[in-house]
């Protein structure tokens, strides 16, 4: 890989990137989104590639942490390169001359056009710290950037919290947790809270009053992260850490051991709907701490069941006979080379391996609370089935009531159990990897997905 990348000027022609901004940083802040999504999602192709046989042998001993790095090097210089294109002064200003950036020698600088904005040149070291900050290490570049960036705008609370990531990675934990509260100060988002609370679960630990309060405030913080947005597994895991660190270092009381493995518990049961431990996870949440948010929370996820199970025992009362006329064009057509499609009966419960099966999307029962969308569909097999549906990981604009999907692996839930003297008893689908997916005969593309992630380390801390 080569180790700096050559730019002519000579030849192209630059307007000011103030005059037009929005549709600049709008890009850029698209590629840095889409680098940090490969970063995370990188192990995907990997995987699928071992799955086939002609390929294993080739990648039993290769180092993918290097081929990730490489990857990670050459998207970052080709982005930073771009903005150099972009954020420049125009070509009246002496642009006539060749300009060398230097990756190997964390050598990169260059001025941005003097008539953008404050908040302008704020964004564009934001973006470039932001994609200094992409590995694992300490980068001084992406301390440079980060705290022009806060000098040019110290209400960007990106910056704030992207400058806490620098410093914590340089070692200064104290300058991290200022940066987050800082950011914290101009706005409140679940990204501050948890880096705050976080942090306060890992300083002074040697002084014994000063991190006891430090770890109260860290649970009122990561409550406040989760009450701010009660589907974000990391928010859910934030909390879990927080009690848990809690047991170990101060309390080593019983209780809040289980708020730790309550809250690790609802997001795992939730994301997995196994609803029943769901609710006697909340419920004795709820008893242990009556002033959390799980009331709330055991509230909504019950409403969206019992809407959901009432839209899916009207839906068998409805005749389903005009689609016949096209059921059999459109399964003849789409899924004549499917030879293991299906019909919702032949399923059995759990993942049906080398299995199809064919629906149409027929109304939404999608609620906030969830980490997925939940549909009520018909069998394209057979007009008289209808099934609930729940997907996971795909963009809202990618799916919509009317559409015909096939989905391969299809894993068949059956949800059967009382609560509160409601009976829940119904069979659903869960098609939770969106690579098994095709939506009006097309396979989704990258676009179409959610990567949801969660990191977890384990460290001294």
């Amino acid at each position: 890989m080569p180790t700096c990348i050559e730019t002519e000027f000579t030849r192209t022609l630059f307007t000011t990137p103030s005059f037009d901004f929005d549709s600049h940083s709008e890009e850029l802040k698209a590629l840095v989104d889409e680098l940090y999504c490969f970063r995370d999602n990188f192990w995907i192709d990997y995987k699928k590639k071992q799955t086939k046989p002609e390929i294993t042998s080739q990648l039993q001993n290769v180092d993918f942490e290097q081929i990730k790095s490489q990857c990670l090097k050459l998207k970052q210089e080709n982005i930073l390169n771009r903005m150099l294109v972009l954020t420049t002064p125009p070509k009246k200003r002496n642009l006539s001359v060749k300009r060398e950036l230097d990756f190997s020698n964390n050598q990169y600088s260059y001025s941005f056009d003097p008539t953008l904005s404050q908040k302008q040149k704020s964004f564009y070291h934001y973006i470039r710290g932001k994609l200094f900050n992409i590995f694992g290490d300490y980068n001084v570049n992406a301390e440079l950037d980060l705290s022009k960036s806060i000098k040019y705008d110290p209400l960007n609370t990106d910056a704030w919290n992207s400058m806490g990531e620098v410093y914590w990675k340089k070692g200064d934990l104290e300058h991290a947790k200022l940066c987050f509260e800082g950011g914290l100060r101009e706005k409140k988002t679940v990204e501050g809270l948890l880096n705050l609370a976080m942090i306060l679960r890992v300083i002074n630990k040697g002084k014994v009053e000063l991190y006891k309060g430090q770890i109260e405030k860290s649970l009122t913080l990561s409550k406040e992260a989760v009450e701010m947005n009660i589907e974000e597994k990391n928010s859910w895991y934030g909390l879990g850490s927080s009690y848990l660190k809690k047991f170990f270092d101060l309390t080593r009381n019983s209780k809040d051991l289980m708020q730790a493995l309550t809250a690790y518990n609802k997001a795992i049961h939730h994301y997995l709907e196994n609803y029943e431990s769901c609710f006697k996870d909340l419920e004795h949440s709820l008893e242990l701490d009556p002033g959390g948010n799980s009331r709330y929370l055991l509230n909504s996820i019950s409403n969206y069941l019992q809407n959901f199970y009432r839209g899916y025992l009207k839906s068998k009362e409805i005749n389903y006979d005009n689609f016949k006329s096209t059921l059999n064009k459109i399964t003849k057509k789409n899924f004549l080379n499917f030879k293991n499609l299906k019909k919702i009966n032949d399923l059995d419960l759990g993942i049906n391996v080398d299995s199809f099966i064919s629906l149409k999307l027929i109304k939404e029962f999608s609620e906030p609370v969830n980490v997925h969308r939940s549909f009520i569909c018909v069998d394209l097999l057979n007009s008289l089935n209808t099934i609930c549906l729940t997907v996971y990981d795909v963009k809202y604009e990618a799916l919509t009531v009317g559409d015909e999907m096939l989905i391969g692996n299809p894993n068949l839930l059956h949800i059967n159990f009382n609560f509160n003297n409601k009976l829940f008893n119904f069979k659903s689908i869960r098609a939770d990897i969106p690579l098994y997916v095709s939506v009006n005969e097309k396979k989704l593309i990258e676009n179409d997905i959610l990567f949801t992630t969660i990191g977890i380390e384990i460290r001294a801390e």
